[in-house]
């Protein structure tokens, strides 16, 4: 690989796009076995920050679907 002088060159490493795809997969098996609530116990307490996130975390409950 030839770089001409003034072209950007990034610095991205070479298995940033084989990383994404397998987090999409693990992802979409994670979806498609489990379903997800919020938890009974969970109260909505907002912390005031640049992004407006939950204080303590967001309680979720996963439960494996019966196939």
């Amino acid at each position: 690989m030839t770089l001409r002088y003034g072209e950007k060159m990034t610095r991205n490493c070479p298995g940033q796009n084989l990383a994404v795809a397998e987090t999409k997969l693990v992802l979409a098996i994670i979806i498609r076995h489990y379903s997800f609530a919020v938890s009974p116990t969970y109260v909505h307490a907002p912390k005031l920050s640049i992004n407006l996130e939950p204080q303590f975390g967001a309680q979720i409950l996963f439960r494996a679907l019966t196939t």
